[in-house]
């Protein structure tokens, strides 16, 4: 699935090889309604799956890690307190349903 974002709807393909696709609109059921940007969140097992079968993008140096904090975490906020004299961490994470997300993870280090 793809964006055809002048003609403001998705497309649906099917491949088997990344470089040849067929057009399968016609054969797509489903209650989904897809928004520009929408991300299919994939792990990284399955992200190895992938290259294993596939070969890796030229442009990736190595399967994405978090090198900070583990899986991964949107718009990271940082705060040192003076108080506590520890830092403090606040993010937002993708994937919950409706991207309501009411808890945010808290991660916090003492130097």
């Amino acid at each position: 699935m793809y964006d055809v974002y002048m003609k403001g709807k998705h497309q649906f393909t099917e491949t088997t090889d990344l470089k040849n696709f067929k057009v399968i609109d016609s054969e797509v059921k489903m209650n989904f309604h897809p928004r520009h940007g929408t991300i299919i969140p994939i792990t990284r097992d399955e992200l190895l799956r992938i290259i294993g079968k596939w070969g890796k993008p030229s442009e990736l140096s190595e399967p994405p890690n978090n090198p900070v904090l583990p899986g991964f975490h949107a718009d990271p906020e940082v705060l040192y307190s003076n108080q506590t004299k520890k830092y403090h961490i606040y993010s937002t994470t993708d994937g919950q349903p409706g991207w309501a997300a009411g808890i945010f993870p808290y991660f916090h280090l003492r130097i």
